[in-house]
């Protein structure tokens, strides 16, 4: 996306708020009027009123310049309200677009990063691009009146004097520009910088385990040092950046006036100009060259918004669910019920290149209790995520009652499985809400619920309202895989995925699941993985995995006579 693109886009968001813009717009143009009005008024003041003693003049004046500034303030904070909503709604806005896109982009997207950088870049590209509707940015508008005010101002007074001070705005022009140039292109090292660092942070958080264990703190602090000082020093760059860009502003204005004053004095002398006069001519000839750098400025400020739009966009351009899937075909009452499944000749690479899944064919019927059992690698959970629909088989199909499943609208479909797995995530709620998915679920059915799951105990002894934290983080291995188990038979849903949803459970526990299985899920299709015989004899098929391939499929016992690599499976398991 290139910077015309960019800006066309930075345009298109501003266009839902013409009205307010406008209004900010009129509100900048009055305070900018009045700006302009005021120097005269202290010229009146001081040749009409004081230097012609001339008491009335003064209070007239004087009393005149305060309702100005009563009008001034009372514009400002109008127009800050205005502003500050703007600013609101366009941060709001660009939050819940990339809140619905996170929502549905793809996995493949989300891999090739980790969350703590996606997170930071959001938040940081929506603060960025929400400076246009930021003070310095509007301010720039004020000073482009203020500048032709100025220019306006000084012509009034002396054309002579004008052409002098004319004479400085290329001085401050090319320098201005040359700091912006320099400031636009540390900006994008900034961001580049402190997305690496990002993406740094979180990787290193994510194993933290692992640095304590091994000994890693030393050689992560070294990394830490590495980037941070990178980040530092431009952070530093850019500020010494803004001192030396003050500093120039204050000595060429001093410079300017003190030419003015000296020049001032012998006009006056002369009787050409009045004191009032040179005293208001300086005024404006700060409104003509200090803006100057706030104009130049809006470069800076878009130094930061266009690289941020520009990143911000093509995130929302990702590939997502809806480019997927644009079929609005929902199930069926007989896919609800009576779910019958097949792969039919899957192929599936992550990568593009190397096959995970090769040619993998097989049916599952209503009802039936079906496993997954292969060593690590073999594509267990790749089947598991093509049938969730998070990734897409390049070739082949997966069909739900003889429809592509990638034909049925996607939250109808999913909304008809149930999962658990190691991965699936608890949130920092209640049980009941994490049970229930905030549903409505009456008492008696929740708590037989947790009686089948082996959690009533447990539950009886917390407060109603007890949060479990973050990804259940307040609850031991086996509390929290319970949970996730009794989240799957609350939603009463006949397709049920048990992704090693046994492996950190008491043996009682597990028996009571396995009980379930049998009596109260006995006409629910299920799909599970796992590597225990005493859960594989009551499948009514299985279904061995090798290297991306199909090797055998029958039950536990036929497998255990006619499948060496069954069991090698479960002799090494």
């Amino acid at each position: 996306m290139n910077n015309k693109e960019t800006m066309l886009k930075l345009i298109n968001l501003l266009k839902g708020n013409g009205r307010k813009i406008f209004a900010i717009i009129i509100f900048l143009l009055i305070s900018s009027l009045i700006a302009i009005i005021s120097p005269l008024i202290n010229r009146g003041i001081m040749d009409d009123g004081f230097l012609s003693n001339n008491k009335n003049v003064v209070i007239f004046y004087s009393i005149l310049a305060l309702v100005l500034v009563i009008i001034d303030n009372s514009i400002e904070l109008w127009k800050e309200n205005v502003r500050a909503t703007l600013k609101a709604e366009i941060t709001y806005n660009l939050f819940n677009k990339s809140f619905h896109k996170l929502r549905r982009i793809n996995l493949s997207e989300l891999n090739k990063t980790n969350n703590t950088e996606l997170l930071n870049n959001i938040h940081n590209d929506i603060s960025n691009i929400s400076m246009v509707a930021d003070g310095v940015f509007f301010i720039t508008i004020t000073q482009i009146f203020n500048i032709i005010g100025g220019i306006i101002g000084l012509c009034i007074i002396s054309w002579k004097l004008t052409i002098l001070v004319i004479c400085f705005i290329p001085i401050k022009f090319f320098v201005a520009r040359k700091l912006t140039k320099e400031r636009n292109q540390m900006a994008n090292h900034y961001m580049t910088g402190y997305s690496k660092f990002a993406r740094w942070f979180g990787d290193t958080l994510g194993g933290i385990k692992e640095v304590r264990i091994f000994g890693l703190f030393n050689k992560k602090i070294g990394e830490f040092n590495d980037m941070q000082g990178n980040v530092i020093k431009l952070e530093k760059k850019m500020t010494m950046q803004n001192s030396f860009n003050l500093v120039f502003d204050r000595t060429l204005q001093s410079f300017i006036t003190t030419i003015l004053y000296i020049i001032g004095a012998n006009m006056v002398f002369d009787l050409n100009l009045t004191v009032g006069s040179i005293v208001s001519f300086i005024s404006y000839s700060i409104y003509c060259i200090s803006p100057i750098s706030a104009v130049l400025n809006l470069g800076l400020v878009l130094s930061n918004i266009l690289p941020s739009t520009r990143r911000y966009y093509e995130f929302l351009q990702m590939d997502s669910e809806e480019e997927e899937n644009k079929s609005t075909v929902s199930l069926t009452e007989e896919m609800r019920n009576n779910p019958q499944i097949n792969f039919q000749n899957i192929f599936f690479s992550y990568d593009g290149e190397r096959d995970i899944l090769k040619d993998i064919s097989f049916q599952i019927n209503p009802g039936e209790k079906v496993a997954l059992i292969g060593l690590n690698g073999s594509g267990k959970s790749t089947i598991i995520t093509l049938f969730m629909r998070f990734y897409r088989a390049y070739s082949g199909k997966v069909l739900l009652n003889g429809m592509d499943i990638n034909k049925i609208n996607i939250d109808d479909y999913r909304k008809n499985v149930s999962i658990v797995s190691q991965d699936s995530y608890l949130f920092n709620d209640t049980i009941k809400n994490n049970v229930c998915l905030y549903k409505n679920i009456k008492d008696e059915k929740f708590q037989q619920i947790l009686k089948d799951c082996n959690l009533y105990e447990f539950y009886e002894k917390l407060d109603e309202d007890y949060k479990i934290g973050e990804n259940g983080r307040l609850l031991s291995g086996g509390q929290r895989q319970k949970i996730l188990i009794a989240r799957a038979l609350a939603t009463e849903n006949n397709i049920i995925i048990l992704d090693e949803a046994t492996s950190n459970i008491d043996i009682d526990t597990e028996r009571q699941i396995n009980e379930l299985i049998m009596t109260k899920l006995a006409d629910k299709t299920i799909i599970i993985i796992s590597h225990k015989p005493n859960v594989l004899k009551y499948m009514d098929k299985i279904i061995v995995l090798k290297d991306g391939e199909i090797n055998a499929i029958g039950d536990h016992d036929e497998l255990l006579k006619e499948s060496k690599v069954y069991n090698d499976i479960l002799n090494n398991r």
